[in-house]
């Protein structure tokens, strides 16, 4: 027994003893670190971290940095210049500064060029431009303070678009409100440079929220058009045109700030049309047919993807022809030819045989009757004779008296032969 309680007496001695030893160990290997890490820091060894200075010797360093750079010649005019050791270890300086220090440097600097006229403001404005990636707000207070001296540059619109869109990433309620309240001292801020990335943004989540930026902004006539074709041209899906379709319609009654004229609005809701030819015709009348339009509205996107359609295949253009002689309306909700005429004067361009071969098949009716404008317009000032075959076809008198006016209006008239040959048959046909 006791010679038991001293084998276990011995083992907790070593024991300790050992502890002892490698906390003495630790502590010495945690003291080499320790040195090792801030010799490193000093030596600006990368993977090792950096003692913070204080913020005196911070503002003191971006102060030196910015000093540096005015020596660079880099920094001035020319701005292309042989490099030197001086400007690269001037450059090494900049890199190493962190975001606050950065912007006390951009703001050293481009107080200096206030003064200054050879040092680079296009190369201040890329070095700010770099900088409002990591600290919009900071740098378009810096746009704000130095504008003066940016306007020097000519990418200050495109170093405002940048700002603005770094910050509307996070904050896009307070990039519209600096837009707003920055507009009169910086008229730069809205453009179409700023705005459009802005908008093109929002319209992809909100439409709703993109069109009130627009009424807020008092934007003129032609960038609010300019937006209006941003927001519906983001509509890529049915669901988000629907959307879309909605917003414009609160947007022209008044119910999104009214200060949008609803004729505006009108005619943009027709570029939906032309978004909608560049998806398949299962995928886009599937949306006309449930969207609950209005004749005027499917007057004007049908009008507009006719006009745009550019869809190489003849069957897409069968398929949009036929449909249109079923749903095409115009604005007092009667049958109109032109999106049947110009899409088939677009596919007659195309393939001739092929439209030709369709118009022969169709039954008589209003679908054929539109479909031949546009297939007279494109083959009369090529083949004159089948143009006037297929005008015998047509039983209506005024009918056939506009088809031959369709035929004058698209015959050649580069050549003196070509213009009496287009008055004789203005005068065969008694036309004006």
């Amino acid at each position: 027994m006791k010679r038991s309680i001293v084998i276990a007496a011995l083992i907790l001695a070593a024991a300790f003893g050992a502890g002892r030893i490698l906390d003495a160990r630790l502590a010495a290997e945690r003291a080499l670190a320790a040195r090792l890490t801030a010799w490193a820091g000093e030596k600006q060894i990368p993977g090792f971290p950096r003692r913070r200075p204080s913020e005196a010797a911070r503002i003191a360093e971006a102060r030196e940095a910015a000093a540096a750079y005015l020596n660079d010649p880099k920094g001035r005019k020319p701005v292309i210049v042989p490099s030197t050791e001086q400007a690269n270890a001037a450059e090494i300086r900049i890199s190493k500064l962190d975001a606050g220090q950065m912007e006390i440097l951009l703001d050293q600097l481009l107080t200096a060029a206030e003064g200054d006229p050879e040092i680079s403001v296009e190369r201040l404005t890329n070095m700010l431009r770099d900088f409002a990636e990591k600290r919009p707000r900071a740098a378009l207070d810096l746009i704000v303070k130095h504008a003066a001296i940016l306007r020097r540059s000519t990418l200050l619109g495109e170093l405002l678009s940048a700002t603005i869109r770094a910050m509307a990433l996070d904050d896009a309620l307070g990039a519209i409100r600096w837009m707003k309240d920055h507009s009169q001292e910086l008229p730069e801020a809205i453009s179409h440079q700023t705005v459009w990335p802005l908008t093109n943004g929002l319209a992809q989540t909100s439409p709703r929220l993109a069109l009130e930026l627009t009424e807020s902004l008092h934007l003129d006539e032609s960038l609010t058009h300019d937006v209006l074709h941003v927001i519906i041209s983001e509509a890529r899906t049915n669901e988000s045109r629907t959307a879309v379709l909605a917003a414009l319609r609160e947007c022209r009654e008044g119910k999104i700030g009214g200060k949008i004229a609803a004729s505006l609005v009108d005619q943009r809701i027709g570029d939906i049309g032309q978004e909608l030819q560049r998806v398949p015709f299962e995928t886009a009348s599937v949306w006309l047919e449930g969207a609950g339009l209005t004749g005027k509205e499917r007057d004007r996107i049908g009008s507009n993807l006719s006009r745009n359609y550019a869809n190489q295949g003849g069957g897409e253009f069968q398929l949009w022809i036929e449909w249109m002689g079923r749903h095409a309306t115009d604005e007092a909700g009667l049958k109109t030819k032109w999106p049947i005429s110009d899409l088939m004067e677009r596919w007659t361009r195309n393939d001739f045989a092929a439209a030709g071969s369709w118009l022969a098949e169709q039954p008589e009716g209003t679908t054929k009757e539109n479909a031949l404008f546009g297939y007279i317009s494109e083959i009369a000032p090529h083949d004159l004779e089948t143009a006037l075959l297929w005008v015998d076809t047509v039983p209506d008198e005024a009918r056939r008296a506009q088809l031959y006016q369709t035929i004058h209006n698209n015959l050649p008239r580069k050549t003196d032969a070509e213009k009496q040959a287009a008055e004789g048959f203005a005068n065969e046909h008694r036309l004006k």
